[in-house]
């Protein structure tokens, strides 16, 4: 049983944390179970630091064993201990993923029965509340849930004296979870199941393994189509593919990268190299090198026609360069230095004076009819957009994530970022 991850210090994100546990995990068996389980679940803090809390979890289900997705008619009984009554923390049943589920558990004084399908918005899942009732308890105070599920209809029990019930065809089937937006601490989660429902499982389980087979089955087979030697040029998934050489086929571009550290914050192109589908060499730019072939992260460099003259340019960035080379010999057309570090930057993303490049996306900014401007952009807080000489049309500071995107999505003829 692995154990439970604990983070440090609030405020906490609305994530949850799993119980800790392999293939045994919520193994449903014929009136019994797993051993009991131990674990703590604190939610950790937002990667972009902020202080403020999302307002709901989604559940997080542990590795399960075969079956698990088909589950239909069963009983929970879990016991937990919310350290907070700020947030929800409770049981997540008929669960398909981190936006469809049903849970029961507790919230602001109140014991909810609900069913989570979707979202409305961003962060506002889309729930219906089954049943509520005030329930008091103190931070920290080991609660008992039983949870019985019966075709649509639902009995949540929570100590003695509360009960829920609902009707609902939201869900049919589906896995367990534990879930929780505050510090919570859980003992004992047991799942059980009758004689029938055990043998129901196990028939649409193999049910499916047919059906997947036979899909399988029908798909074409993989048939070697060209196979050249890449030499010391090779490397892990950083490949561009395009037709660099006007010939009308397809040719590859190799990327070889360089780690500047630390880690792999600060990486760029080493060695390019163009390639046709017969293995001849079209241009190398760089120094190829064997031992260059651990890759982690983006870096700078695409095939596009970037000046709209029929052919295609490979744009890519090296030694704090974007440079537009000719397709089919690398001959460098046109070439400008990357923007500056922006002022107050000097973290460990961008130890340069100016930005290495770590993903191009071309798009139409400027409403010409061809995607000839760029967004530029670091790891991950600022892009530039260029327009097709590189010049700096505006800035953008944001979470920008791993690869940027535009389209014209208000029909002016002019993309969105």
């Amino acid at each position: 049983m692995y154990a439970a991850r604990r983070f440090a210090n609030p405020p906490y994100c609305s994530t949850t944390i799993s119980i800790g546990c392999g293939p045994e995990c919520f193994r449903l068996v014929s009136s019994a179970l797993m051993p009991n389980i131990t674990t703590y679940m604190k939610p950790h803090r937002r990667a972009t630091g902020s202080s403020h809390a999302r307002p709901h979890s989604h559940p997080f289900v542990c590795t399960v064993a075969e079956g698990s997705e088909f589950w239909k008619d069963y009983t929970i009984s879990a016991r937990f201990a919310a350290e907070s009554g700020k947030g929800q923390s409770g049981v997540a049943f008929r669960y398909h993923n981190d936006r469809c589920y049903y849970f029961f558990g507790v919230k602001g004084g109140k014991a909810i029965l609900k069913v989570v399908n979707h979202a409305t918005a961003y962060h506002k899942p889309d729930e219906k509340i089954l049943g509520e009732r005030q329930f008091d308890f103190k931070p920290g105070e080991f609660l008992t849930a039983t949870i019985r599920i019966e075709g649509n209809h639902v009995r949540a029990e929570l100590g003695d004296n509360l009960v829920l019930e609902a009707t609902d065809q939201t869900f049919s089937e589906g896995k367990v979870a534990l879930t929780a937006d505050v510090p919570t601490k859980y003992s004992f989660v047991k799942v059980t199941a009758s004689d029938e429902e055990l043998k129901g499982v196990r028939n649409r389980v193999r049910a499916k393994k047919r059906q997947e087979a036979k899909l399988q089955a029908a798909n074409p087979k993989p048939v070697a189509f060209k196979k050249f030697s890449i030499s010391d040029y090779g490397v892990g998934r950083n490949l561009r593919f395009g037709d660099m050489d006007a010939d009308g086929r397809v040719d590859v571009l190799f990327g070889q990268v360089l780690h500047h550290g630390p880690k792999d914050r600060n990486s760029e192109l080493s060695c390019l190299t163009a390639v046709n589908l017969d293995g001849k060499v079209l241009w190398q730019k760089g120094k190829p090198d064997g031992w260059k072939n651990h890759l982690t992260n983006d870096v700078g460099f695409q095939i596009h026609d970037i000046d709209g003259d029929g052919g295609n340019e490979v744009v890519y960035c090296m030694n704090q360069e974007i440079i537009a080379a000719d397709g089919a010999t690398g001959e460098v057309k046109y070439r400008r230095a990357t923007p500056l570090r922006p002022p107050g930057d000097h973290g460990a993303h961008n130890i340069f004076p100016r930005i290495l490049g770590d993903s191009l996306f071309f798009c139409d900014l400027r409403g010409l009819g061809q995607d000839r401007d760029i967004i530029f952009k670091d790891r991950y807080r600022h892009i530039w957009a260029m327009n097709d000489r590189f010049e700096v049309m505006w800035t953008g500071q944001c979470n920008t994530g791993h690869y940027p995107f535009a389209y014209d999505i208000d029909n002016d003829r002019k993309d969105e970022v």
